[in-house]
């Protein structure tokens, strides 16, 4: 015999909704889920960072190139992180499909935020180049890093970010300190002169994630914005770019900035804090109902 979370009275393991209040019985199940996502430890993600140092560290002592230390190191650590993934998923009873959620709407929306994601970074980029600060060179890098770099890490971190973090966050505390708490972790991890950048993109992820309650369009702008760089990175793209003015990306910067800031303060305006797990979930449950009828 369960109970309805609701109202308390007591309902049939094959009813499908309390008699009493007339709620949905699998709210009780949603809401064991979304407290066991509160209590995920996001902590322990550090684990994976500091099992890497001793390997680092080997690495250096025998004089190994650094371009090897880091692609060795970046395959450990997203393996790190799929496994923490696939672990916290099964012991707190969350199925990976509540996180991927089904994408049936808001695709002008989605390559909308995409492009302006892609025009942003192009030009924060480009006016790192022209202040003479080093960019990461993907002309000599090996085939397994860029695999790894644009298939690889679009999908583990959009799960582990979106799909995880700002869902614990949201269900903590709110959407706003999860949409920013989110992104500048996201930020910080990256450890490099991009952090500024890789914040507001990740806030923009998170807004496709929570508008289109599907991760794959997030994954699919992630997937975009890594295979853009690379190539923008290659040296003979940049010697071409260099035909125009450097106060041309800086404004271009500053205008597609502006943009992303006004469509992040409408959306934590108008949007409720409830997670997308949560949503999905209802999706399904609901189905399930429908398919029995």
């Amino acid at each position: 015999m369960n109970y309805c979370i609701y109202c308390g009275k007591k309902v049939s393991e094959n009813s499908n909704f309390c008699q009493k209040c007339g709620r949905l019985l699998s709210d009780n199940k949603k809401y064991m889920i979304i407290e066991k996502l509160k209590n995920i430890k996001i902590y322990q993600l550090l684990i994976c960072l500091v099992i890497l140092i001793p390997f680092l560290v080997i690495g250096i002592l025998l004089k190994v190139k650094m371009e090897k230390i880091t692609e060795i190191s970046q395959i450990m650590l997203f393996l790190g992180f799929l496994i923490w993934i696939k672990i916290n998923l099964e012991d707190n009873e969350i199925k990976l499909k509540y996180i991927l959620g089904k994408w049936k709407n808001k695709y002008f929306l989605t390559i909308s935020y995409i492009v302006l994601v892609l025009i942003f970074n192009y030009s924060y980029t480009l006016t790192l180049y022209y202040n003479k600060i080093t960019l990461v060179k993907y002309e000599k890098v090996s085939m397994i890093y860029l695999i790894t770099v644009i298939i690889l890490a679009p999908f583990t971190e959009e799960i582990l970010f979106r799909g995880i973090i700002f869902q614990k966050y949201i269900a903590k505390y709110s959407l706003k300190y999860g949409i920013i708490v989110t992104g500048l972790i996201f930020g910080i991890v990256h450890l490099n002169i991009t952090i500024p950048a890789k914040m507001i993109m990740s806030i923009i992820f998170s807004i496709i994630y929570y508008k289109t309650k599907s991760l794959y369009p997030a994954i699919i702008a992630h997937f975009s914005n890594n295979f853009f760089i690379i190539i923008l990175c290659s040296q003979s793209v940049i010697n071409n770019l260099r035909l125009i003015p450097r106060w041309g990306y800086l404004i271009l910067m500053l205008i597609t900035g502006i943009i992303i800031l006004i469509i992040v303060h409408n959306f934590l305006k108008k949007e409720k804090s409830i997670t997308i797990i949560e949503k999905n979930y209802e999706m399904y449950e609901i189905e399930k109902v429908i398919n029995k009828i």
